[in-house]
């Protein structure tokens, strides 16, 4: 898996996350913005000049290269998206289609940072996408994307101030996972630190349901925020499951990785 997004949200909060504090500072609601999703050739905003370019793709945060290369020499870090630019749409977008709890109001999402990952953690996970996209369970079959990529929300906690008063650098505390995930991407070895358990037995596990997620997006310290990954999830050929399978260490002779189809799965 790889991190590009982290989103801050902000309240309200379920209750046994609420912070009661007298004056809470005004945080921007990203439903007050006029923001138009990005679309196939348009014109937009380059992260580190500001200048506008044109852009083929949907996605597309640099000019050039000289830009891209300026703005991973930061790596490993977090760089403010701006409002006016196309993405923060398109991601508030998915984020709101993507909450299914009915109990738990919408938050706002006040800021979205692009996650800065080294050279060696990006071809690490292009290096795997085009092995599974290449090996013979993913090759069987006919996937809209290499690999069967998509993306998906990780909630985790956080304990410092990353994210707020301009801080982008990552932490070296080893209970802030949203450190460890900027700084070395998903590790394995976290498995059930905050749960002890794992449905689907020891894995990465990540959610299309934004407000799932947000029930594991902790915060070590009072804040008026809370981060949420989104993460580029190389699924593969997946096994699809409706029942618990805790005993399991890895996808299943023939698959890359597990899907949950309870009927209920937006519990899950």
């Amino acid at each position: 898996m790889f991190a590009p997004y982290l989103l801050f949200l902000g309240g309200p909060w379920s209750d046994n996350q609420k912070i009661v504090q007298q004056n809470p500072p005004a945080l921007a609601s990203h439903r007050q913005q006029q923001c138009t999703p990005g679309t196939v050739g348009d014109w937009r905003p380059c992260l580190v000049c500001r200048q506008q370019f044109y852009c083929p793709y949907i996605y597309g945060i640099f000019c050039g290269d000289t830009c891209s290369k300026k703005a991973h020499t930061r790596a490993p870090g977090i760089l403010l998206l701006t409002r006016e630019h196309p993405e923060w749409a398109i991601i508030c977008q998915f984020f709101e289609k993507s909450w299914m709890h009915p109990e738990k109001e919408v938050p706002d999402i006040c800021d979205i940072y692009v996650v800065l990952q080294t050279d060696a953690l990006v071809d690490s996970y292009e290096t795997y996408l085009k092995r599974i996209d290449r090996g013979a369970s993913c090759m069987a079959q006919v996937y809209k994307t290499p690999g069967n990529e998509t993306y998906r929300w990780h909630g985790t906690s956080r304990a410092c101030r990353i994210g707020e008063h301009a801080t982008t650098t990552p932490c070296l505390n080893s209970e802030c996972g949203i450190c460890g995930i900027i700084s070395s991407s998903f590790d394995l070895d976290h498995y059930g630190r905050a749960t002890k358990w794992g449905r689907f037995g020891r894995g990465i596990y990540t959610t299309e349901v934004s407000s799932k997620s947000d029930d594991y997006a902790l915060n070590r310290h009072k804040s008026f925020t809370k981060a949420l990954v989104l993460a580029s999830v190389t699924l593969g050929h997946p096994m699809k499951l409706r029942h618990n399978s805790d005993q399991l260490i890895e996808p299943p002779l023939g698959y890359d990785s597990v899907i949950c189809l309870f009927l209920d799965s937006y519990s899950y």
